[in-house]
């Protein structure tokens, strides 16, 4: 990933600077690393490194489903429908699912469909600007 794709994802409120500075910091601390193979600009997270922000992501969007405030749902898209195929599917495999399971153990498959059924119902409520990523997620 180069700094312009992560400045695009992040959205306009991101400012390049900060952007370059956070990139940087992490590289400093070896969390992120310039492959050899790839362009000079690109970057890439460690392994660990991705496997844990996946790991919170998941634990934090369960959560938010849970009490029915799932704000990063709304912010962010979790699954991105217009990636590649192969982008698309490692999406769902890293995240989706896992978030399901997650959902589905703690609540039971019944707890965890009306816990989202009842999420989707009040994104639907909301004017079309606040649902966000919302229902796509």
């Amino acid at each position: 990933m180069t700094i312009a794709d992560l400045i695009a994802e992040l959205g306009p409120h991101a400012g390049r600077g900060a952007v370059v500075e956070a990139v940087e910091a992490l590289r400093r601390r070896s969390l992120v690393e310039r492959p050899q193979t790839i362009r000079a600009a690109a970057f890439t997270l460690q392994s660990v490194v991705l496997e844990y922000v996946t790991d919170r992501l998941v634990e934090e969007v369960c959560d938010e489903i849970a009490r029915g405030q799932a704000l990063r749902l709304v912010e962010q898209p979790l699954i991105k429908a217009q990636a590649k195929d192969y982008v698309r599917q490692t999406q769902e495999r890293l995240i989706g699912a896992p978030v399901l399971r997650q959902l589905k153990a703690e609540h039971g498959d019944d707890g965890a469909e009306q816990m989202l059924l009842a999420l989707l119902e009040s994104w639907r409520n909301r004017p079309h600007a606040e649902q966000g990523y919302g229902p796509g997620n």
